[in-house]
């Protein structure tokens, strides 16, 4: 759960812009990648959701967001400023790619909810299929290494 969270936070960081106080660089933001699309490859994100916002405990402070850990990186991937170097460009395509093509494991039904698919389901449904293709196009577009336009082709 932490791993999820934390490489959210650094490719969140990234997606905002250099912070003056903590630089994100291309390097950092390519291993984030890496380690989200490792935990995607691995299964370790199929039934895991995580609540934002709420305050501690859930006291009622604010609204209580309950997404999919998958979506959530996702939507930081697509957020995330991609042609700082082609090495991130191809860290976030393999995540896309990863992501796309795998299929939840069925689960017990725990963190079900409107964001999560049927057991079983496709990880990718929706805007956030819509937000890879978009990734993809634009790489494929944009790049200007050769191998992530020909990745960026394929996955397409």
């Amino acid at each position: 759960e932490s791993s999820a969270a934390g490489a959210a936070a650094v490719l969140e960081e990234g997606a905002a812009g250099p912070d003056p106080g903590a630089a994100v660089t291309p390097d950092l933001l390519a291993s984030a990648i890496d380690a989200a699309s490792a935990l995607t490859a691995h299964g370790c994100l199929d039934d895991l959701s995580l609540q934002l916002g709420g305050g501690d405990g859930g006291d009622g402070d604010g609204p209580v967001l309950v997404k999919r850990a998958v979506n959530l990186l996702v939507e930081s991937v697509c957020r995330a400023d991609l042609p700082s170097s082609p090495r991130t460009e191809l860290s976030a395509l393999k995540f896309l790619l990863t992501a796309g093509c795998r299929v939840a494991s069925p689960g017990d039904g725990a963190g079900e909810g409107a964001d999560a698919p049927s057991s079983g389901g496709p990880m990718l449904r929706g805007s956030h299929l819509l937000q890879a293709v978009r990734v993809c196009s634009t790489v494929c577009l944009n790049t200007e290494s050769e191998s992530n336009r020909t990745t960026a082709r394929a996955a397409l």
